[in-house]
């Protein structure tokens, strides 16, 4: 974990810029192609919010990253060897009014939580 942004990396963005909320624009996400998270909302930058000062350093085992903004912080992990394991640090609970792209996550989320729902009462019918 890198514990205060601005005091452990060389030249970092302001990841607090959203604050006070409601939280803006604070600076684009890079998405890595052929992640999970490149195939429910593109490749091209998205813009997200930020609200934090933590971050994450390494990434765990099995883990990958799915977005980094320009200053080479990771803004998104996820395992894909998991069906939906996938994490963001923005908040898209703001964002998702004026970009679809970030309703899409939310869509993707609770598609793959009902099809969840219907393999286990399938299973144990």
């Amino acid at each position: 974990l890198i514990q205060d942004i601005g005091m452990q990396h060389a030249a970092p963005l302001n990841h607090r810029k959203s604050n006070p909320l409601p939280p803006s624009i604070a600076h684009d996400l890079s998405i890595t192609a052929g992640s999970q998270l490149a195939g429910i909302v593109g490749t091209e930058p998205l813009p997200a919010n930020s609200l934090h000062h933590q971050a994450v350093d390494l990434v765990a085992p099995g883990f990958v990253v799915s977005a980094q903004s320009d200053d080479g912080i990771i803004e998104a992990i996820e395992h894909p060897g998991r069906q939906f394991l996938l994490a963001v640090q923005c908040h898209p609970e703001y964002l998702y009014a004026s970009d679809d792209r970030w309703l899409r996550l939310f869509k993707s989320f609770v598609d793959e939580a009902g099809r969840v729902g219907v393999e286990r009462r399938v299973r144990y019918a």
